[in-house]
């Protein structure tokens, strides 16, 4: 499902939001990243803002699609879900899924996997600021913001 709608934030910057959800497969990832690439580039995003949040996106998604629903065979809705959120100042990114999720409270920059391990590191890197959210039972929410270099 592809959804947009233009939003009024209360500081009166415009902004609009595009909500795209993919089953929790690894061949449906290029799709989020098309998106966002195009959402990104209708906002005025240089090429290195685009290929930035192309690469924390495709992050997050890979990691969602890997260990989201691993550990959590009883999950039967397997998808992750992607919202932009994107003003003339910045795009804000979540990505959820309804996984086994983290433990509250886990600090992105400690959360490790036996291979790879460093998407969240990178993500952290590339974006002006992260948060990770998520619990046991409902799942994980990764949420970042890359602000417009002229902003």
């Amino acid at each position: 499902m592809i959804d947009a709608a233009p939003l009024v934030p209360v500081d009166g910057d415009r902004q609009n939001t595009v909500l795209v959800t993919i089953p929790a497969e690894q061949e449906f990832v290029g799709v989020v990243r098309l998106v966002v690439g195009s959402a990104a580039a209708s906002m005025g995003l240089n090429e290195e803002e685009i290929a930035d949040l192309k690469l924390a996106v495709s992050e997050a998604c890979t990691n969602a699609v890997l260990h989201a629903y691993a550990s959590s065979p009883v999950h039967t809705e397997r998808t992750v879900e992607v919202q932009l959120a994107l003003s003339e100042r910045a795009v804000e990114v979540d990505v959820c899924d309804k996984g086994g999720g983290l433990a509250p409270g886990t600090p992105a920059a400690t959360v490790d996997y036996e291979e790879g391990g460093f998407g969240l590191t990178l993500i952290g890197c590339l974006m002006d600021s992260l948060e990770l959210l998520g619990d046991c039972d409902s799942g994980t929410r990764l949420k970042f913001v890359k602000r417009h270099a002229t902003a």
